[in-house]
């Protein structure tokens, strides 16, 4: 009975903390769509939302309750199981990668030994929505912003990976904690500058921003993959969209950045504070990209991923593998 108890105490109490991340990541969310409103406003000379709650910080969530009320309409002949099932799993995918990502490395609790493994293989699985998305809409438009999003995502992921797995080789380890203990003396951004700049803009072609959101070509695809959902199933999509943008910065983060480290040399500690100061940062270049940047048109995009960032991206790889059997030759002699 005293173990059933305490088992129950524990279920509760891991409830409570899941429960409490689903919340922060619903708030960062708002934020972020605010902040976005807010910078593209000042870029356009125009005025932003400053109506509802001081400054407007309220408008995101008006917008959210009036999206709530709206009706959930169903095209004709659509297969409806996998028409609702793929905005949840899309909005589900970036709660699993944000429960791995370590704000405070120093939390053991929620420290994951593969947490690297764990991020690909549900980054990878993201592209599933989108198809399913756009085939089951019976649609021609969504069916084309649906095979756009998978050879844009299935592009990119193929140097994301490669990034992701040169530094596990130079850290060691394929888990986030042990990454960012491993940037203890300098952060891997000092070490592979390039691969952090490639990072960042494969970043946000992963995350359909602009200036690779071909999915969603409103001149083209009306509203890509998208164009036929509604109300609050749309709104799964809206959330997964605006999560996979944190979830990128905080993975930046960790992987170049030294996690939550206050100084770049020789840091002792973690802090959430500095960790969040370093994903704003990064959010807010993400915005910049949008604001100031073009849309490619596809042939570019692809030929961009394939023909020059694959290569790029595999030649930094095999330097990795060079460095790191240097570093271990140096250690044994």
């Amino acid at each position: 009975m005293k173990e059933l108890f305490v088992y129950k105490i524990e279920f509760i109490g891991n409830l409570f903390c899941y429960m409490v991340g689903i919340i922060f990541l619903l708030l960062s969310i708002a934020l972020v769509t605010i902040f976005e409103r807010k910078f593209l406003a000042s870029g356009q000379r125009r005025r932003g939302p400053e109506i509802v709650g001081i400054f407007g910080v309220l408008q995101a969530f008006a917008d959210g309750l009036k999206v709530l009320t709206k009706e959930v309409i169903l095209p004709q002949k659509v297969s409806v199981f996998l028409f609702l099932f793929s905005p949840i799993f899309s909005f589900f995918l970036t709660m699993c990668m944000w429960f791995v990502i370590p704000i405070v490395c120093s939390i053991e609790t929620f420290e994951f030994p593969i947490s690297v493994l764990l991020v690909m293989s549900l980054s990878g699985m993201s592209v599933l929505s989108n198809v399913f998305a756009g085939w089951s809409s019976n649609s021609k438009y969504s069916l084309m912003g649906g095979v756009r999003a998978a050879s844009q995502l299935i592009s990119y992921e193929m140097c994301l990976l490669l990034i992701m797995v040169s530094v596990c080789m130079l850290a060691g380890s394929v888990s986030l904690v042990e990454i960012i203990k491993r940037q203890e003396f300098v952060w891997y951004i000092f070490l592979l500058f390039p691969m952090f700049l490639v990072f960042f803009i494969i970043g946000l072609a992963e995350t359909n921003r602009s200036p690779f959101d071909l999915a969603e070509a409103e001149s083209e695809l009306v509203a890509g993959y998208n164009v036929e959902y509604s109300s609050i199933v749309f709104v799964f999509f809206f959330l997964a969209e605006y999560g996979n943008l944190i979830v990128m910065s905080m993975l930046i983060t960790c992987l170049f950045l030294g996690g939550g480290s206050c100084l770049p040399f020789f840091f002792f500690s973690q802090n959430s504070v500095c960790f969040a100061l370093k994903c704003t940062v990064l959010i807010y270049f993400f915005l910049m990209a949008r604001a100031v940047l073009p849309r490619f048109r596809y042939d570019d995009l692809m030929s961009l991923g394939w023909t020059r960032l694959f290569p790029f991206c595999f030649f930094n790889f095999v330097y990795v593998v060079v460095l790191r059997v240097s570093i271990l030759n140096m250690i044994n002699v």
